[in-house]
């Protein structure tokens, strides 16, 4: 009997190209697209991060300055007050005085002799 071999010739390896064939799938974006796509929300909120950031920063730049004038009006009013206490005190005091002065009692004025006019 005769056995048929039934082993097939092995199919030709391909031959290698130059240069590999990289081609999108139909309806595929092209890469350039969807990176501009995927990274435009992301740049948007960056900016609108970065442009709230510097605004919270003047803000409390300018409250920092608002409570320095404050206290320099502060401290200007409360000077201002204690020069017109100590004013008041010596107003105050001088009046005192002269109250006092004008309810002693003077002394009676010594009479002083007339001239007598040579004759």
């Amino acid at each position: 009997m005769a056995t048929s071999s039934s082993t097939a010739a092995p199919d030709p390896a391909p031959e290698p190209t130059a240069e590999p064939s990289i081609e999108p799938a139909p309806g595929t974006p092209d890469a350039g697209v969807t990176d501009g796509v995927t990274a435009g929300p992301a740049d948007a909120f960056n900016s609108f991060y970065q442009t709230w950031l510097a605004s919270a920063g003047v803000v409390v730049q300018q409250g920092a300055a608002a409570q320095a004038e404050g206290n320099t009006a502060m401290q200007a009013t409360t000077n201002s007050g204690i020069t017109q206490l100590y004013t008041l005190c010596a107003a105050a005091n001088a009046r005192a005085v002269a109250l006092l002065a004008s309810c002693v009692r003077q002394p009676a004025p010594v009479p002083q002799p007339t001239p007598v006019a040579p004759s």
